[in-house]
């Protein structure tokens, strides 16, 4: 059986996978179970929330999530 999870890497689009991996490397070298996902709360709000809502019955107790950089609107 697989380890329960105790971190969850989440980004909002796969184009941040690059930069989301070198997480899961840093995870990866301290020996800390993780899981990573794809899931949009723009595009999909119900599966985000879904996932959201059940990570910590997955076992995970952490999570770190891609967010987009802040916009500067200029009038």
């Amino acid at each position: 059986m697989a380890e329960s999870p105790l971190v969850s890497i989440v980004m909002g689009s796969d184009s941040d996978l690059e930069i989301m991996n070198e997480a899961a490397k840093a995870l990866d070298d301290f020996g800390i179970a993780y899981e990573i996902d794809v899931t949009s709360a723009h595009r999909s709000p119900a599966r985000t929330s879904e996932y959201a809502r059940n990570a910590a019955g997955r076992g995970s107790k952490s999570s770190s999530q891609e967010q987009a950089e802040p916009r500067t609107w200029q009038a």
